[in-house]
């Protein structure tokens, strides 16, 4: 009797197995089109984990088709994560010089856990804040910080980024006609920090402003002579197509970017890097995912070297 149920379930699994097979093929596809391709190209090494799963299941199942199906989906998939890291030369973790360290978080418009982050700054005692979404509340807290008497807190709203220093900065606004939205860009005496927060790709107008956005930023970047920081949420992974201007205006990730989680903080599987920190003409760049916040994104502490 137990051999006949297993036997009667075979052909059911192999069938679902199928389905899966075709449905992780689809979304291959699809991540191919501009739109919605941006959606599901972030999620690419989760696409390969499934398919790997998948492809071990389905190979002790004896499901020919879809063992070639699956096969097809990791192939392509790792073969573009692959490709990405392969044409990046990111930069080292540490290197000889002073070091600064630096806390980016976008907030969250809604959270006003204010003392979790408060609380990471003293632990972490970064020389430099920056944050985007901010609200009048985190702008009066954070204005309070005796340690940061320079500052700069433009209007609040879910695009714009502020800075907070220990070091004299000289900030302004710039509007990237494009995208119709500005970044914050912030000179110091031997860098130039830009804090960026283009909208998700969540519909096709979006996507095409976060392209623009990226493109444009990437564009005001490779005009500096000074050395660069890209700080913010940029809404697009290490795999993501928008990203590709910045790689080619010559600014670099840190080793373990692509890798790390940054959202969403309340599902661990499906997490992604979408805050970034990238630099030019930057001697080194360690990365790290701090505490939750409150927030749906993780903040992020960086050590440079310029």
């Amino acid at each position: 009797m137990r051999l006949n149920r297993s036997n009667s379930s075979a052909p059911f699994a192999r069938n679902l197995g199928w389905v899966c097979a075709t449905f992780l093929l689809g979304v291959t596809t699809v991540s191919f089109f501009d739109w919605p391709g941006p959606l599901f190209t972030p999620f690419l090494p989760q696409i390969v984990v499934v398919a790997l799963l998948l492809l071990l299941t389905m190979w002790r199942l004896k499901a020919g088709a879809s063992v070639f199906i699956v096969l097809l989906v990791v192939s392509i998939n790792a073969g573009r994560i692959g490709y990405r890291l392969s044409e990046i030369e990111p930069l080292p973790s540490q290197a000889a010089g002073v070091e600064t360290r630096l806390i980016f978080s976008n907030l969250l418009v809604s959270n006003v856990d204010y003392d979790r982050l408060i609380g990471q700054i003293d632990i972490q005692k970064p020389h430099i804040l920056a944050v985007t979404e901010t609200t009048s509340g985190w702008t009066q807290r954070l204005s309070a910080l005796s340690a940061y008497p320079y500052q700069y807190s433009p209007p609040e709203g879910i695009n714009v980024g502020a800075v907070y220093a220990q070091q004299p900065f000289h900030a302004e606004q710039i509007l990237l006609k494009g995208a119709r939205i500005y970044v914050t860009r912030a000179q110091f005496a031997r860098f130039v920090l830009f804090v960026a927060h283009p909208p998700p790709p969540e519909s096709r107008n979006s996507s095409e402003t976060n392209a623009s956005y990226l493109a444009e930023l990437a564009s005001f970047t490779s005009k500096e002579t000074l050395p660069v920081l890209v700080v913010g949420d940029l809404n697009a992974t290490l795999w993501s197509k928008s990203f590709q201007p910045l790689l080619d205006a010559g600014l670099k990730p840190s080793v373990n970017t692509g890798f790390l989680q940054t959202w969403p903080t309340s599902v661990p599987p499906m997490g992604i890097q979408i805050d970034h920190v990238l630099g030019r003409k930057v001697s080194s760049i360690q990365l790290r995912p701090l505490p939750t916040i409150g927030s749906d994104h993780f903040p992020i502490l960086a050590d440079f070297v310029i």
